[in-house]
């Protein structure tokens, strides 16, 4: 064995070690690969319940367990460190090593680089696997808290772009859309503290033009609360968080109306934005839901109410795709649209009348007819909003 290394070394050209060196680099690519994923997949920013889910399964995994056992630590590390101290040889003082070619020469630093990084990645990830193993929820728990801690920061420290950036990324959506707006005088002067409460129409095609027109009329950038589905993707998520988009939490809202910027709500949701087949157009789907009135109460926002007409007489809703098993809500589906050729839409918005909290209401946002007196009042006034509008796009010319 020992004349065999010995020639080896010193046959750094030879078919033999050639073959040798392609092993030992798809054993150092296995590893780091191996490694990296076993990260991701601990990483992945997934709503907490389904990551205990995967935490368990791949607690349970014979094969992580085998691979990080304290016992098999030092035979592993033993393995790197032979392999490091092998490349280092073979590259600064083996006496053939100046013959090496530049080929072998890239491949022998790499394979050092890769051993060291292996190294002390593997180090790393015991004392991370030490925790996710015997302490899963506390895991859990603290990344919650740190990306909770980060998510707020980014949130109340969100500046909404210049006009300019909106009016060139929007102008030919706008141009398309073409909006009539009514009531803006509805709309408090001086006094940011509104939560607008919208009809979302299908596929939330009106949102761009609602913000761009509020912040070119009035000066104001609303803060839109977002469906919690939105932000599972992380990628969906990133971009809707740029453009100051906030899960719709409780505590997310009341952090935004405590500094008082404006907000705006679709109380429908994601039910709203994916209509069925059979929905009628422009129709609220708001249930019993109450948490916008709760908000506006604890918080004295005034409300006011926005309705949408246009989108959907462009669209309709050639089938439904089930969805709801994915998001943990059976009756909820993605609609498959069927654009309607030639059938290009006016948007026409209207802001209702301004919902002061009276002074019967103030400090009770904790009583359930109250909270139910103030959404059926801003429903009656998104509704004949929506009427006023539908009469306004049958005698409207253009």
């Amino acid at each position: 064995l020992g004349s065999t290394t010995h020639r080896l070394i010193h046959n750094p050209n030879s078919k033999t070690m050639e073959t040798f060196n392609f092993i030992l680099d798809l054993l150092l690519f296995i590893l780091i690969v191996a490694e990296i994923m076993y990260l991701l997949m601990y990483s992945l920013p997934l709503p907490q319940s389904i990551k205990q889910s995967l935490i368990k399964r791949l607690n349970s995994s014979k094969i992580l367990r085998l691979f990080h056992k304290p016992h098999m630590n030092g035979p592993f590390l033993i393995l790197m460190t032979a392999l490091f101290f092998y490349s280092f040889y073979s590259l600064y003082l083996s006496p053939l090593s100046s013959t090496l070619d530049s080929s072998a020469l890239l491949s022998y630093q790499r394979r050092l680089y890769l051993c060291f990084f292996i190294f002390v990645l593997k180090l790393s990830i015991n004392r991370f696997h030490f925790l996710v193993k015997n302490a899963p929820q506390l895991y859990l728990d603290l990344e919650s808290s740190a990306m909770h801690h980060q998510q707020l920061h980014n949130i109340l420290s969100f500046t909404p772009p210049s006009m300019a950036i909106l009016r060139s990324t929007l102008s030919l959506y706008h141009w398309l859309a073409h909006p009539k707006i009514l009531g803006l005088e509805n709309i408090p002067k001086n006094n940011p503290r509104i939560l607008f409460v919208g009809n979302h129409a299908l596929m939330g095609l009106e949102i761009p033009v609602l913000i761009y027109t509020l912040y070119a009329k009035c000066g104001l950038y609303p803060r839109v609360l977002g469906d919690h589905q939105h932000f599972i993707l992380p990628i969906w998520a990133g971009v809707l968080s740029s453009l100051g988009v906030v899960d719709g939490t409780r505590e997310l809202c009341t952090a935004l109306m405590k500094k008082g910027d404006p907000i705006l709500v679709y109380p429908g949701g994601a039910r709203e934005v994916f209509k069925k087949t059979n929905d009628e157009k422009y129709s609220l789907k708001w249930e019993n839901r109450t948490g916008f009135a709760r908000m506006a109460i604890k918080h004295g926002y005034s409300i006011v109410t926005v309705s949408a007409v246009g989108t959907e007489d462009m669209i309709d809703v050639s089938y439904d795709i089930p969805i709801g098993w994915f998001f943990g809500r059976k009756a909820l589906s993605a609609p498959v649209p069927k654009p309607k050729i030639g059938k290009l839409q006016r948007v026409y918005f209207k802001f209702g009348n301004e919902i002061k909290i009276k002074k019967e209401w103030e400090g009770k946002w904790e009583d359930g007819n109250v909270l139910r007196e103030v959404r059926d009042e801003a429903k009656r006034e998104l509704e004949a909003g929506i009427k006023e509008l539908r009469k306004v796009q049958e005698t409207d010319p253009e």
